[in-house]
C-alpha cells in the first residue's frame, strides 16, 4: 500500500481499495479499506462477515464521493435514502443509475453478526493454527500469518502441481469439500491484452493452491477429520 499510495499521490490517482476480504485486518495499525479514496467490503454470504445473500459497503472520508456513491445506489434520487437531504441534496439533472441499497433482512442479520466479529475472527485464527500444526511435515506450502492478519481463505499449496486434482478427487471421496479456484491468471485469459506481463509467482499458484474449509463453524472434530484425510492421502 505504501508504493501504491505513492504511485498515486504522483500522477493524482484515485485509489479504490478492495478490502472485500480483510475487514478487520490492519497493516501498521492502519484498518484495511482505510488506505484509499474508497475502500470496498463484500457481505456475500462466504466472506467474513457474511449475509444471507449479497450485499457489501464502501467506505470514504471523501463527502463528493459518498454523495456520489449515495445516488449510484439509488436511482440517482437522495429522497429515497437513509440520508438527511440537506446534507446531500438530490441534484436538478438525473443520471443514470442502479439500485443498490442493501434490505433489511441481511442488514438485521449482518447488525446481529457484528455484535460477534471478534468472536468470528478469533475461531477462524484458531482453526488456522490447528491446521498448521495437523499438516506439519507434509509436502505442501503452508500459508504464514502475521500479526493484523485476518483469514478469509485457508490455503495450501502443493509441492507437486499434479498432486492438487488428486488430493481433490480423494477428498470427494471422504465428503470433504475442496476449492480450487482461479486457475487462469488474469494476465493469461485471452483479449486482455495481458500477456506481455511475467508473473511467475500467479502462474505458480494458478496450477498448485487449494483451499481448505475454514469457515468458524467449523468443530474441532470436523477440523481433526480434514486433517486426518489429507494425512492419509500422503500416506501419513
Amino acid at each position: 500500500m505504501k508504493k501504491i499510495l505513492e504511485i498515486a499521490r504522483k500522477y493524482n490517482l484515485y485509489i479504490v481499495e478492495d478490502a472485500c476480504q480483510a475487514l478487520g485486518s490492519s497493516y501498521e495499525g492502519k484498518p484495511a479499506g482505510s488506505f484509499g479514496d474508497l475502500g470496498c467490503f463484500s457481505f456475500n454470504t462466504p466472506k467474513l462477515l457474511g449475509g444471507w445473500g449479497d450485499g457489501g459497503a464502501i467506505v470514504t472520508n471523501n463527502k463528493a464521493l459518498a454523495e456520489k456513491i449515495y445516488l449510484l445506489r439509488n436511482h440517482y434520487n437522495m429522497a429515497q435514502t437513509s440520508v438527511r437531504i440537506e446534507d446531500f441534496p438530490t441534484p436538478e439533472v438525473i443520471e443514470w443509475a442502479g439500485k443498490s441499497r442493501l434490505d433489511e433482512i441481511q442488514a438485521a442479520l449482518l447488525n446481529v453478526k457484528w455484535k460477534y466479529y471478534d468472536y468470528l475472527l478469533a475461531r477462524r485464527k484458531e482453526i488456522a493454527d490447528m491446521y498448521c500444526k495437523g499438516l506439519q511435515g507434509l509436502p505442501i506450502k503452508l500459508p504464514n500469518y502475521g500479526e493484523g492478519d485476518v483469514i478469509q481463505e485457508f490455503v495450501i499449496r502443493m509441492m507437486k502441481s499434479d498432486d492438487r486434482e488428486l488430493l481433490k478427487k480423494h477428498m470427494d471421496e471422504k465428503g470433504i469439500e475442496l476449492l480450487i479456484r482461479e486457475t487462469v491468471p488474469n494476465h493469461k485469459i485471452k483479449n486482455l491484452g495481458l500477456e506481455h506481463f511475467n508473473l511467475p509467482v500467479t502462474e505458480s499458484i494458478s496450477t498448485d493452491a487449494i483451499r481448505i474449509p475454514a469457515y468458524p463453524e467449523l468443530r474441532n472434530d470436523e477440523i481433526q477429520e480434514i486433517i486426518q484425510a489429507i494425512r492419509e492421502f500422503y500416506g501419513k
